[in-house]
């Protein structure tokens, strides 16, 4: 069996339409709650197609999150995040032969297909002195192909040094990407693409002009209802542990 297979189950222990029905409200619950801002969503995980969460749960349907964002596309932006060090060392994300560049790229299509929804583009973690030209090359490659791309910078003493990154030359260094929608999806192609740090830095500078932006994540692992020792959880815990 490799990752992309489903386990075709006999009998179906989990309610796959009443968790969609239910997760979408909870989320337009939360959008709610900042009328007059944003709410910026972090995803945790697979972003359109989950078959590891089907696997897991006998009748997860793996369109899930798909589903649920197609129903709200109306109200929602997305944010592409991408690590600036990922970019420079062309960080490899499966067993097969493809450069980063494309492999983000691809990701970026197939949410467009999907949602029908163009996202932005945020590189992280820029350090100007570091090979700052392939930043530049990987950053107008996507521009010549009409995407809008913003850039976040490194920030000395992240993420202990609060007094620095809530400040001009910390998260106000940033650019702030300018949003329309209330529900901003943020994703990336991997882990440790900056996800949480870009949703920060954009209520920070929300902030800045009067915007009350708030942030969640969404989460399938680990499942918070269930022990902290149940075996779904523990094996969420050994498969991040270097994250």
């Amino acid at each position: 069996m490799n990752s992309t297979d489903i386990v075709n189950y006999k009998k179906k222990g989990f309610d796959g339409e009443k968790y969609i029905t239910l997760q979408k409200q909870h989320i337009l619950e939360r959008i709610e709650k900042f009328s007059k801002g944003r709410l910026y969503l972090e995803i945790g995980g697979k972003f359109l197609y989950d078959t590891h969460a089907a696997r897991v749960f006998p009748g997860f349907i793996p369109d899930s999150k798909k589903r649920i964002f197609a129903a709200l596309k109306d109200k929602a932006e997305v944010l592409f995040c991408v690590n600036a060090n990922d970019i420079i060392h062309d960080r490899q994300l499966t067993n097969q032969d493809i450069d980063y560049k494309t492999q983000v790229q691809n990701a970026i299509k197939r949410i467009e297909i999907e949602l029908g929804i163009k996202p932005h583009i945020v590189i992280n973690n820029i350090d100007v002195q570091t090979s700052f030209d392939k930043i530049l090359e990987f950053e107008q490659d996507f521009q010549r192909k009409n995407y809008r791309v913003w850039e976040r910078y490194k920030i000395t003493g992240y993420p202990h040094n609060t007094k620095s990154i809530l400040s001009e030359s910390g998260f106000g260094n940033d650019d702030h990407i300018p949003l329309t929608k209330n529900l901003i999806l943020v994703t990336g192609p991997a882990s440790n693409s900056g996800k949480m740090s870009t949703c920060l830095g954009q209520i920070y500078n929300d902030h800045q002009i009067d915007i009350e932006s708030g942030y969640a994540k969404y989460e399938t692992f680990p499942v918070r209802n269930l022990p902290l020792e149940h075996p779904i959880n523990l094996a969420y815990e050994a498969a991040t542990v270097d994250i």
